[in-house]
């Protein structure tokens, strides 16, 4: 698979229904708002959801050109709202239904499945609005 153009990447992140789909289901998982990682995060749930890239560094890489920062950033501030998270272990063990330890949860596993959850259920299942 080839990488969308950097230009229709950042069209898919600032789209407004896209960006609230996204924001929904990291905050379902229990991310802070309040922390950059957060935002990382979703914008990377869109673009492995939506198919944009064709791997994880290449989506950190993406990421941290089109926020001004390097895709080592883009992964420590993720990492770091993990390790912020509220129930994150708890929930995510539920949608695979087998316990994960916290140990084994990464970055590109988190990105994923929310990518798919992203890239599968409807705006209406995961927003809750009729809008």
């Amino acid at each position: 698979m080839k990488n969308l153009p950097i230009v229709e990447c950042e069209k898919l992140l600032t789209d407004s229904a896209n960006r609230k789909k996204a924001d929904r289901i990291v905050s379902a998982f229990g991310f802070r708002a309040d922390l950059k990682g957060s935002d990382r995060l979703a914008d990377c749930v869109i673009l492995y959801g939506s198919n944009a890239a064709s791997g994880f560094c290449e989506i950190y890489s993406i990421v941290g050109k089109l926020r001004d920062t390097g895709a080592k950033a883009v992964l420590r501030t993720i990492n770091y709202a993990m390790s912020r998270a509220y129930g994150m272990t708890d929930k995510l063990s539920e949608l695979v239904g087998a316990n994960i330890p916290r140990n084994e949860i990464h970055n590109s596993l988190v990105i994923a499945h929310l990518g798919k959850i992203y890239r599968y259920d409807s705006p209406r299942e995961t927003d809750g609005g009729d809008d």
